[in-house]
């Protein structure tokens, strides 16, 4: 429980945090509160959305794979719109971005399960 909360707490954290960097060099801290705010506004829906794709995935995984990989993509969807729209950032910028989101939290679940045990990769 310890490790996941920490885990929850740190990948909450890792986006706003690095971002904060990113807008200062780039002149955007006017910017910076709207939108790590919406950026969280759509996590609540996703979290909705994920529920439902995890309860999909248990009761027929072949649908839950396509659920989830459709999902995965409205999610970075939602992310380039947001980037898009709030820092008046073009594509390339905004792909940038979403890597810089993504690479990093999904190395910290890798880590994670790792310690955790639950992964399937081995090692």
């Amino acid at each position: 429980f310890f490790v996941e909360g920490l885990h929850y707490v740190v990948d909450w954290l890792l986006f706003p945090v690095i971002f904060y960097e990113i807008a200062r060099r780039r002149g955007w801290l006017d910017r910076y509160p709207r939108y790590i705010a919406a950026l969280n506004w759509i996590n609540l829906p996703a979290i909705a959305l994920m529920a439902a794709g995890e309860a999909i995935l248990l009761v027929s995984p072949p649908v839950g794979q396509a659920v989830e990989f459709a999902l995965q993509a409205l999610f970075f969807y939602w992310f380039l719109t947001v980037t898009r729209v709030l820092l008046q950032a073009n594509w390339v910028f905004a792909i940038l971005l979403l890597i810089v989101n993504w690479v990093p939290s999904l190395l910290l679940s890798i880590i994670v399960d790792r310690f955790l045990g639950v992964t399937l990769l081995p090692g």
